[in-house]
């Protein structure tokens, strides 16, 4: 989550449930989901509970050194059956909050004091199975598999109680996406599994950070499930080479995929790495000195390349050359 150092010594994880049924279908769930479908338990809607509520919620869930500290079933926020991931913004008051992507939207939760949960605002979007949401500066963008291309929400006055749409913005045909990227260093945005860009990396200008335009973007290696865009420092493990550069470390389908995107309109691959046993590479995350990326295929147990949930580490200290 992108949360500033909390004030205390804590470990704050906010999680997004998905409420999905069995019903709905392993052929209709996204990325052929089967496990999350096949593993699923009844959703649990109610009202917002807390910690020391007399109605026992701390233990209803498996868990092994964690405490439930707080649960907002996803029926709490209008018309909404479902969570389905989420993100954090720290205001300049120094006061956290928690989006929560939702079935039908976006949901803003104040969790400066996390047993103490206040929802803030719900802005509603397009009805989907999949919603996702990042932040620069004080606006919120989000994106969802069901249209509206990026939905832009100002957070300037959140302390307040207020968060706004400022427009659901559909530019260079952009309606669909399936995952948006920030680089809050660089101060740029990026989406991945759209509907434009062949599904790729595609970035989005914030020459006005209020209308987010599509404008080149990493589109030559396919579709790109998940990313992570960061700017390398002198002092990173390749920065001798990379040092000033914008490096994007791509989950796209079947590789590990790693680009230099410092200029949109002219990106390069610097390179592909695939492994033994892949079926949809899912998702990736730096480790904080970036010597390490972490990366998980979601269909190696379906298709039996594994024999329990499994992290493929790659090193990445030289970029050109990453080791499994």
């Amino acid at each position: 989550m992108n949360l500033s150092p909390p004030r205390t010594p804590r470990v704050l994880t906010i999680v997004a449930c998905a409420s999905l049924t069995l019903a709905a279908g392993l052929a209709g769930a996204h990325d052929e989901d089967w496990r999350k479908l096949l593993d699923k338990i009844g959703p649990v809607e109610g009202p917002i509970w807390t910690l020391g509520d007399p109605v026992a919620r701390d233990g209803a869930f498996d868990s092994s050194g964690v405490t439930c500290l707080a649960h907002i079933p996803p029926n709490n926020f209008p018309g909404s059956t479902e969570a389905q991931d989420c993100w954090g913004y720290v205001s300049p008051s120094g006061r956290e909050y928690a989006i929560l992507c939702l079935s039908n939207g976006f949901g803003f939760v104040e969790i400066t004091d996390p047993v103490n949960p206040v929802i803030i605002e719900f802005i509603s979007g397009a009805v989907s199975g999949w919603h996702d949401v990042k932040v620069i500066g004080t606006y919120a963008y989000g994106v969802s598999e069901g249209g509206f291309g990026t939905q832009v929400m100002d957070l300037s006055d959140i302390d307040n109680g207020n968060v706004t749409l400022i427009r659901n913005a559909q530019n260079g045909g952009h309606s669909t996406s399936h995952n948006i990227i920030a680089n809050e260093e660089a101060g740029t945005l990026w989406i991945c599994g759209a509907n434009i860009g062949s599904g790729g990396l595609v970035h989005m200008d914030l020459t006005n950070p209020t209308n987010p335009v599509p404008s080149g973007g990493f589109t030559q290696d396919g579709y790109t499930h998940d990313a992570q865009v960061v700017s390398y420092k002198a002092s990173d493990p390749d920065g001798a080479q990379y040092g000033g550069r914008e490096i994007a470390f791509c989950a796209n389908e079947d590789t590990v995929t790693i680009a230099d995107v410092t200029n949109p309109a002219s990106t390069t691959q610097i390179a592909r790495r695939t492994y033994s046993g892949s079926a949809y590479t899912h998702q990736l995350w730096l480790n904080e000195d970036r010597t390490l990326l972490y990366m998980n295929d979601e269909l190696d147990e379906q298709f039996g390349t594994v024999s329990t949930t499994t992290t493929r580490i790659f090193d990445v200290s030289n970029l050109d050359n990453p080791v499994l």
